[in-house]
């Protein structure tokens, strides 16, 4: 059903379906004969020409609604795009049964997967309805689609389904929920803490790093010191990224690392705060890990190189660019040796 799930997804959203809607028939038949058929191909032929279609007529609701609930996945999934696309009021009721009922996965998959695609305020909030879906992509698309309606309800909703059992759900809830008020924040901070998937902790890290205010934002730079490399390195990638003064204090943690993966990531993340000195990283151009070492080297080089190419700078014995010029030149005459601009 999982696979099947995704190949359906593959049909709606890809150009598979114009295709398979241009195959020539002989003799032509209407769209609407084909799906009249009993005959699955013909029915997918007809139900992919449809949504090919600039609109879809009102008259085929009745039939789209005894399509939508098929046991042939590709069927149902694309009977249901097409209801999807009628919107209120016409096809709603059918449309909302998908949700709700389905009957099958594949079905409550294609409303998710439409509603991910065509964002509605009044629509996406119906999946609240997915907390029960069985199969977890059907869960992970409706948290991926009420992300992209950001809004304290929907937000309360990825709260809700934020205790799944499936990390791959949880990572999209904590990458999508909105940041409405505190609420979020302490809970996201609690899933960075407590969550058993390296995935998960580090994706709310990410977004507290990115997001987060006051108490939360300091606990969650904490993360600098998590159990798991992997999220360690994530985290000091983020705050590079960032490249926010106040956060610079937690990439210097990062330098002692007992991983040489994050000492690196440390090393990497400094070169974007201009505060940062060769000082800083001397220690670690002695480092007894290659690849340390040699992003010390790196870092050491571009930190040289910037010293030296700022305007302002003034070389004397202990300057960078005391191994170049002496005697008190000043570093632009690096730039220009005739003393030109």
């Amino acid at each position: 059903e999982r696979q099947i799930t995704f190949a359906g997804l593959r049909w709606l959203s890809s150009a598979e379906t114009a295709g398979f809607s241009r195959v020539p028939l002989v003799p032509a038949r209407s769209i609407e004969d084909e799906l009249s058929s009993s005959v699955a191909t013909d029915q997918i032929r007809g139900l992919s020409r449809l949504r090919a279609e600039a609109q879809v007529p009102v008259s085929l609701v009745p039939r789209l609604s005894q399509l939508a609930r098929s046991a042939q996945p590709a069927v149902a999934m694309l009977a249901v795009w097409n209801l999807g696309r009628l919107g209120p009021p016409e096809a709603e009721r059918a449309f909302e049964y998908a949700i709700q009922v389905g009957p099958f996965e594949h079905a409550r998959f294609a409303a998710a997967a439409y509603l991910a695609e065509n964002p509605s305020p009044t629509r996406t909030p119906k999946l609240a309805a997915m907390l029960t879906a069985s199969e977890w992509p059907t869960r992970w698309i409706s948290a991926q689609a009420l992300s992209r309606v950001p809004s304290r309800e929907t937000a309360i909703i990825l709260l809700a389904m934020l205790p799944d059992p499936e990390p791959t759900v949880r990572a999209a809830i904590v990458r999508g929920v909105p940041m409405e008020n505190e609420l979020v924040m302490r809970r996201l901070l609690f899933v960075a803490v407590n969550d058993v998937s390296e995935e998960v902790r580090l994706t709310a890290y990410r977004r507290l790093a990115a997001q987060g205010t006051g108490e939360y934002l300091s606990e969650a730079l904490r993360g600098v010191r998590d159990e798991s490399a992997r999220v360690r390195v994530g985290l000091l990638e983020k705050i590079g990224e960032l490249a926010r003064e106040a956060q610079r204090r937690f990439v210097l943690v990062g330098l002692s690392d007992r991983d040489p993966r994050a000492r690196v990531a440390a090393i990497n993340a400094l070169k974007a705060f201009p505060s940062t000195t060769r000082e800083e990283i001397a220690p670690l151009l002695q480092d007894p890990v290659p690849q340390v070492r040699a992003a010390a080297e790196q870092l050491d080089a571009f930190l040289r190189e910037r010293r030296c190419s700022s305007p302002s700078g003034v070389t004397t014995p202990d300057s960078p660019c005391a191994a170049h010029w002496s005697g008190g030149q000043n570093c632009a005459a690096r730039r220009s040796p005739a003393g030109g601009p």
